[in-house]
């Protein structure tokens, strides 16, 4: 089973390429050796991230470590723990005893 497939197509040219950072394409960009960190709220879609040389030559070294935090989810376990108590309580409440 392969998960990643590289395709490869040649295409003739006569002209330089542009810089690729002169393109407003990018959301987000930045430089350096240094550890880079980007926080923005994403909205509902497919993101792509590209990690290239300034100048668009061959030759790399990246560690890269991606994270996401889903919002709506903080609350989740204190809702969880709240309801468990007050059902443990009308549990408790309701359970018939013995008389």
């Amino acid at each position: 089973m392969e998960i990643w497939v590289n395709t490869y197509s040649n295409h003739p040219g006569s002209e330089s390429a542009p810089q690729p950072s002169s393109s407003s394409i990018w959301l987000a960009s930045g430089s350096g050796a240094d550890t880079a960190k980007y926080e923005k709220m994403m909205v509902s879609g497919s993101y792509w991230v590209v990690i290239m040389n300034v100048d668009g030559s061959s030759g790399l070294n990246v560690d890269l470590q991606v994270s996401g935090t889903m919002p709506l989810m903080l609350g989740l376990p204190s809702t969880l723990v709240i309801l468990g108590i007050i059902s443990a309580i009308v549990g408790f409440i309701s359970y018939p005893r013995k008389k």
